[in-house]
């Protein structure tokens, strides 16, 4: 019986260096804000033209009488748009802050998420080029 000595079988698994993250984070631009308000000088010429027309027209023709029942019409039709106007640029206030906040959200989402992403890039370059011992 020849005893023929062979050296040991091994078997090297492959290396596998996983990659480092290739994702692309996208980082929408901030909300844009449109008031629906208006400006309160349009709102307001309009009842003060017709005030002025409706007291010019009563003297020429000489009717007044109906000036006193026309211009309490006209200031409560002022009144309530002026009323409107504050009302819509309160809730345009509240949008704006509630979109803004969704905004700061969003933004801080992303920055952890670029967080996780950058410390797994360093953790993998580091396993595959780890630093030199001193």
């Amino acid at each position: 019986m020849t005893n023929t000595h062979r050296p040991p079988s091994f078997r090297r698994s492959p290396r596998l260096n996983p990659n480092p993250p290739d994702r692309e984070i996208r980082i929408d631009s901030p909300p844009t804000f449109s008031s629906n308000a208006g400006s309160l000088v349009t709102i307001l010429v309009p009842a003060l033209l017709m005030a002025v027309v409706m007291v010019i027209l009563g003297f020429a023709t000489g009717q007044t009488n109906w000036i006193i029942y026309m211009i309490p019409m006209m200031l409560v039709s002022a009144l309530a748009s002026i009323s409107t106007y504050f009302i819509q640029k309160r809730k345009d206030a509240k949008t704006k802050k509630e979109k803004e906040s969704e905004y700061r959200r969003l933004l801080e989402e992303r920055e952890e998420e670029l967080w996780q992403l950058s410390n797994r890039q360093q953790e993998i370059a580091l396993k595959n080029d780890p630093k030199p011992d001193n």
